[in-house]
């Protein structure tokens, strides 16, 4: 050992407590904007559990668009969080759907949920004819090992968007096929009062 660097055993207990404050420290801010902030808080909790959906495979995958990402649907479903992984982001449109449902084989799950098209009649107004080209891309993505449950395009509060949301549900429809299940919410247009 050079002469110059002598280590006793005092210098050595007083370093690591400077080094375990510091370490603390860093923790401290690393952590507080994810307490203190919602969505930081859920965009690093949703990161966590899907990287643990990899790892554990869930039983459920869900993709689609905000009406999709706002829930924890372990929960809702089987009351296991960590029984679904829920890929859904908000805003996002058929083709970002699409996409969602590509990565969804990455998971293994037995049942995929797909929740697309309201983003894109209610926001950016698309034609029917449009939305059903998308829909094909999306329904073409969907893993062949993987059970799909597409949930029709929900009726709004907005009377004007009523049709072409019911043209739309009709014009996706028959391009499923019959592997696919549908389910409905409402399963009904609303009515005029």
């Amino acid at each position: 050992m050079p002469s110059g660097l002598k280590v006793n055993a005092s210098s050595a207990l007083v370093a690591r407590p400077a080094v375990l404050l510091s370490l603390l420290f860093i923790a401290t801010c690393a952590l507080v904007p994810i307490i203190w902030s919602q969505p930081l808080r859920n965009s690093y909790l949703l990161t966590l559990h899907r990287y643990i959906a990899k790892l554990t495979p869930p039983r459920f995958v869900f993709a689609g668009d905000s009406l999709t990402a706002n829930a924890n649907w372990g929960w809702a479903m089987t009351r296991n969080p960590f029984s679904a992984a829920n890929l859904a982001e908000e805003g996002a449109r058929v083709a970002e759907v699409a996409s969602q449902v590509s990565k969804a084989k990455a998971y293994h799950a037995k049942i995929l949920f797909v929740t697309a098209g309201t983003s894109d009649i209610v926001v950016d107004n698309r034609a029917v004819e449009q939305l059903a080209s998308a829909f094909e891309l999306l329904l073409r993505r969907v893993p062949s090992e993987m059970h799909l449950v597409m949930i029709f395009i929900p009726y709004t509060s907005f009377r004007e968007h009523t049709v072409k949301i019911q043209e739309a549900n009709l014009s996706v429809y028959p391009k499923a096929g019959t592997s696919i299940s549908w389910t409905s919410t409402p399963s009904y247009p609303p009515t005029e009062s």
